[in-house]
This record gives structure tokens, C-alpha cells and sequence, in this order.
């Protein structure tokens, strides 16, 4: 790699991880903030915040630490299929929205909350299944190469 590519690669992880650590204090309550503000968990706010710090983390390992990619992988789409979870299943109010565009022509208007919950229950689903293919994936490795250790 050259040096600029390297530049914009670290400089985008350091964006994430500096990003998602701020959402991380604000959910643990370090920044101070308004809790009327809050429309979702504590958690499910620490749990973007804590995507956005895998996925700059992420970004600035070598690739040559495949393990560990593959760990940090499973937990981001672990975190992120818990936060499309509780939007989906959570209880509580939600309020979505919805557009279309065609061209220079585009319409916007509230979409029934069913139909959101819905949308964001069969995303929830998939991407839990993608988590479950990455730990499944990132422990048939592992525990391959502890029976190749052992031999």
C-alpha cells in the first residue's frame, strides 16, 4: 500500500472509532445528556456506538490477522442485528418514515408502524444469521488451529 491509501485508510478508523466512542460515553452516561432525548435503551445506543468502534478497529488491523477480523466481524454483526432486534421487537412506540424516488421526482410520507416493525424484523433475522455464519465460521477456525497446535 502506499502512503496516502494508508492515510485515508487510518484516518476513516480513527473517524469510527472516535465516533462510536463518543455514542458509547454518551449511552454509559459520561457525556451528560437529556434523558427525554433518549428514544431508545441505553444499550441499544451503546450498541451502535459500539459498530461504529468494531468497524474502525476493524479498518485499521492488517489483514493478515484473519482471526481476529473474523472475531470483531461476528461481534459487529452481533451488536447490529440486536439493535434491527429491538427496533422490530422492543416494546414500546416506534414512528417510520418512508420515500421513493424516481429521478428528480421523489414522495415522502409516515409509514405504518407494523409495516417498519416488520421490514426491520426480517433484517433483524438476517443479519442475525449472518452473525451466527460468522461465529460458526470464526470457531471452525479456531478450533482447527487448536487441533493443528495440538498435533
Amino acid at each position: 500500500m502506499n502512503q496516502q491509501s494508508d492515510f485515508g485508510r487510518y484516518g476513516m478508523a480513527v473517524i469510527c472509532l472516535l465516533a462510536g466512542a463518543a455514542i458509547v460515553a454518551l449511552a454509559a452516561g459520561v457525556i451528560p445528556s437529556d434523558e427525554a432525548k433518549f428514544r431508545a435503551p441505553h444499550w441499544v445506543v451503546g450498541c451502535a456506538g459500539g459498530v461504529f468502534m468494531l468497524a474502525g478497529i476493524m479498518i485499521a488491523l492488517p489483514p493478515t490477522i484473519l482471526r481476529v477480523q473474523q472475531f470483531l466481524g461476528a461481534v459487529l454483526l452481533s451488536l447490529f442485528a440486536s439493535i434491527f432486534g429491538w427496533i422490530a421487537f422492543g416494546p414500546g412506540p416506534r414512528a417510520f418514515s418512508g420515500s421513493v424516488s424516481f429521478g428528480s421526482i421523489s414522495t415522502a410520507a409516515p409509514s405504518d408502524a407494523s409495516a417498519g416493525r416488520f421490514v426491520f424484523g426480517i433484517a433483524a433475522v438476517l443479519i442475525g444469521l449472518c452473525a451466527v455464519f460468522a461465529w460458526v465460521k470464526w470457531l471452525r477456525a479456531l478450533f482447527a488451529q487448536s487441533q493443528g497446535d495440538a498435533n
